[in-house]
């Protein structure tokens, strides 16, 4: 009954707020009668000012339009003249706003100076382009002489583009001057041997005029380069000149400042004449609906208070009503015919025994719960315990299964302003199946702190013991050891041999922390099997941890062999009588007090130190390591050369391996193709799904590796399974990837049901290669393949080129189909895509269908295909086909 008592205090509050709104209405009601004028004067005047602006915006845009032409045709007659228009009209905005006191002096000066900034600009940029003009005439009379036609048609180019970067202007410029420079020195070279052929005996006539017209070609060329050099100079300065003329945005910026201002002042005055003319309207059907309201509640509340009260009479809960106006003289007000309070008493009992029960339940209360202060709401409860007829707090650590103790929850409530409503719920079966939780809890915590090879401490109880951020231990040392190339004993023995060897070293490490005089800090430690040959020792400090490093180096040692001095040792394992390991090597490392956070996200903590430092002694072969920043190891990409050592283990142990999905009729469920789905397995045989692998594999390029034995295990599916079809996610990269295309394009040809192929094209993946994809599809569509676009409106553009090409179905990205349930914007997003879908006749097909309200969506909205976890989950082909 919480919810119906807390619907009362409401409804209560409300109807008081209503009541004093009721007022506040009328009240408002004869204020505004009196308040109504009109503005219409001021719009009209705001109105003017907005078409002068508006006209002098026209203007501006007018002149940058003009400007921006290529520099030849530009005008500056026609800018000057719309210039001299524009300061005309700026000037009697000026006197207009002044006039209606809308401008300042500050705001007047900055409107002027802009405007005579701009004509600045459009004047030095109207003598550039007089300039330009003439030397462009020059140009053209030299033009049809010169034979240099590159040149010629770079400097047209050049003079005539709209969009051309100066830098580039600048560089062929600086390209002319070679030109010139060559020419220079081409002339001086047939000069100088003129003049020696004039100073021979036999002067050669012929060639000293063949001489004479090389110079002459050479000097016109010259010329006409540096007219062009000439030329170009000035359409650069002209294109300086426009950026710095529409990078001046000043003026525009004031006109639009002031055009916002305007609008804004008109839009206030319309809204207030129309908030004027209704408000004595809104405030009269206010009156009457808050009346309404009003009248509604008080019905409403007399139903609740009768429900309420059948309710309380009927209730399966224990109730009591305790009048507590006096509160020396407390009595019974009522008792429901539930309440009891001796496990003893007959069910069956006069209202006058339930009374004095009540009573001494009410009195046994106290001591338990504090009855002075004001009841609580049924937000909150006590627990006790009731024995007899005696009242304890409820304490969990002193739960008997006994069948006189019960325990109850105390729920108080005030009931007007001297009647405390008090609810006693019986929660002994609840409290009961806690305790018992507790107690299979507690078993199964054991089982998981002791590692059941060893008898050590588990890696679970580490974690829980040790690494939990709520632990105050956070100072402690972690002392990491590990059996150095454990993987190598692991490929040449059994399982159950390699559990004896682990066993054994366990024994020899508690061995050789008990050696006799030995610190007793240190022979009580506590050691923890991690996992395999992977333990940790946890100490107090740096000096205990150290001294454990030196006794384990010392204990393990090779038989008859002298130890070196700061090196490790290599030591022999006696297994049994008949086997013995030699030449084994220990890695042991030691954390820093503290945990390291690298970043928000990246933190080190003491167990990854050690272990960090245990591999540094790899290289270093010092007996341990204690771990600091900036260790070497620390600097290699660890997780991801791990990923890649899956991949590749995988790639040569035939672990890369598929999945299907199947892709449902949504009503029928009918499974009408699968889609097929990467996944690899590790040296350990676990599963890794392609999240944690193929963005490391795209990074060190064994992606294309991964996708050919897809595409091939693809068309294996297709021809060992004649009755199903299947389909392929395809990236743009595996399309435009030679070695990857002649892969799928030679499985295709000999394929025997090339119909029973569909091939998904993601539309969230960029597109480099447009036409390289469409002609990919449009041939594989040719030999009969399906085509689909996959994660169709996931946020990119691509799909406008894709719509171009032909296909067969629309995959709905699965993140609009996850939000159906809780987003109505992704209702709308899919109700907009199914019915463009349905209109181009494709068919559409819902991913990430994971419930069954999902999929009740999808076959309203009239998706054909719904794919998910709901209809079914990815398993291995040999799983689905039986």
């Amino acid at each position: 009954m919480n919810r119906e008592y807390k619907n009362i205090e409401i409804k209560t509050f409300v109807q008081r707020i209503l009541q004093i709104f009721i007022t506040a209405l009328m009240v408002g009601i004869f204020v505004c009668t009196g308040i109504f004028f009109t503005k219409l004067h001021k719009i009209d005047v705001n109105y003017d000012i907005n078409n002068h602006i508006h006209e002098i915006m026209l203007d501006n845009q007018e002149l940058m339009l003009n400007i921006e032409r290529p520099s030849i045709y530009a005008n500056f007659e026609s800018s000057g003249r719309k210039l001299s228009e524009i300061d005309t009209k700026t000037s009697e905005l000026i006197a207009l706003l002044k006039e209606n006191r809308q401008l300042n002096k500050a705001e007047e000066e900055k409107l002027s100076q802009s405007l005579e900034k701009l004509k600045n600009y459009v004047k030095e940029f109207n003598s550039l382009l007089g300039t330009s003009g003439s030397d462009f005439k020059s140009f053209n009379v030299l033009y049809a002489q010169s034979k240099l036609i590159d040149v010629k048609q770079n400097v047209l180019e050049f003079i005539f583009a709209t969009k051309i970067s100066i830098s580039s202007i600048k560089n062929y410029v600086d390209f002319l001057d070679t030109l010139i420079e060559n020419n220079n020195n081409l002339i001086l070279e047939y000069k100088n041997t003129m003049a020696s052929l004039k100073q021979e005996s036999k002067i050669k006539t012929d060639d000293i005029k063949l001489l004479e017209d090389r110079i002459k070609a050479v000097d016109e060329e010259k010329t006409y380069l540096i007219l062009s050099r000439k030329l170009l100079h000035g359409v650069k300065q002209l294109h300086e000149e426009k950026e710095e003329i529409k990078n001046f945005t000043d003026f525009e910026n004031i006109l639009t400042q002031l055009k916002l201002q305007v609008l804004t002042k008109i839009e206030h005055l319309e809204t207030t004449n129309e908030q004027l003319i209704l408000v004595g309207a809104i405030f009269a059907v206010l009156l009457v609906f808050v009346t309404f309201i009003i009248f509604k509640y008080s019905l409403d509340l007399t139903r609740a208070l009768d429900i309420l009260y059948k309710a309380f009479l009927n209730s399966p809960i224990q109730q009591i009503l305790i009048n507590t106006k006096n509160k020396k003289n407390l009595y019974i007000e009522y008792v429901n015919d539930t309440f009891t309070f001796n496990i003893n008493t007959p069910t069956e009992q006069s209202e006058n025994v339930r009374k004095a029960q009540a009573m001494n339940f009410y009195d046994s209360l106290h001591g338990v719960i504090d009855l002075n202060d004001n009841a609580k709401g049924f937000d909150y409860g006590t627990l006790i315990q009731e024995s007899h007829n005696k009242i304890q707090e409820y304490n969990e650590n002193d739960i008997t299964g006994r069948k006189e103790t019960r325990f109850f929850s105390i729920f108080r409530k005030s009931i007007g302003d001297n009647i405390e409503l008090i609810n006693k719920v019986d929660v002994t079966k609840k409290i009961l199946q806690i305790k018992d939780y507790k107690t299979k809890l507690d078993n199964m915590q054991k089982k998981l702190d002791t590692d059941s090879l060893t008898g050590l401490l588990s890696l679970q109880a580490l974690q829980d013991k040790e690494l939990k951020d709520d632990k105050s231990n956070k100072n402690n040392i972690f002392l990491y050891l590990k059996i150095d190339n454990f993987n190598d004993l692991r490929l040449n023995y059994s399982t159950i041999m390699i559990d004896e060897i682990i066993k054994t070293f366990a024994r020899s490490l508690k061995n050789a922390l008990n050696v006799k005089d030995n610190d007793e800090v240190l022979k009580t430690t506590n050691i923890y099997h991690l996992q395999l040959d992977e333990f940790c020792i946890v100490y107090k400090n740096h000096e205990e941890a150290m001294a454990a490093a030196d006794l384990i180096q010392k204990h393990f040692k090779a038989k008859n062999v002298n130890p070196i001095m700061g090196k490790k040792n290599k030591f022999e394992l006696q297994i049994n009588q008949n086997m013995e390991l030699k030449d084994l090597e220990l890695n042991i490392g030691i954390s820093s007090e503290r945990d390291i956070r690298k970043t928000n996200q990246e933190v080190i903590n003491r167990l990854a130190q050690a272990i960090l430092a245990s591999y540094e002694t790899i290289k270093t072969k010092e007996p341990y390591c204690v771990y600091k920043e900036g260790l070497s190891i620390e600097k290699q990409h660890a997780e991801q050369q791990r990923v890649v050592a899956q991949i590749r283990y995988a790639l040569d142990n035939d672990k890369i391996f598929v999945v299907c999905q199947g892709v449902h009729n949504s009503l029928t469920k009918e499974v009408s193709y699968y889609e097929v789905l990467v996944r690899l397995k590790d040296e350990h045989n676990n599963i890794v799904s392609p999240g944690l692998f193929l963005d490391v594999a795209r990074k060190v390029g064994l992606y294309k590796n991964i996708q050919e034995v897809v595409i091939n295990k693809v068309f294996d599916l297709i021809e060992n399974y004649p009755e199903a079809k299947f389909s392929i996610n395809l990236a743009n990269s595996d399309i435009i990837n030679k070695e990857t295309r002649d892969v799928f394009e030679s499985r295709l040809a000999r394929c025997s049901r090339p119909e029973a192929l569909c091939v998904e094209i993601l539309e969230s993946e960029s597109i480099d290669k447009y036409d390289d994809l469409s002609n990919f599809l449009t041939s594989i569509s040719l030999r009969g393949c399906k085509i689909a676009i996959d994660d169709f409106g996931s946020g990119y553009s691509n799909f406008y080129r894709l719509l171009k090409i032909k296909f067969d179905y629309l995959k709905i990205d699965g993140s609009i189909i996850e939000s159906l349930v809780v987003d109505n914007n992704a209702r709308t997003v899919l109700e907009t895509l199914v019915g463009f879908a349905h209109k181009q006749g494709y068919e559409v097909v819902a991913e990430f269908v994971k419930n069954q309200e999902i999929l009740k969506i999808v076959q309203d909205y009239g998706i054909e295909k719904a794919q998910g976890y709901e209809l079914s989950k990815p398993e291995e082909p040999h799983n689905i086909f039986i």
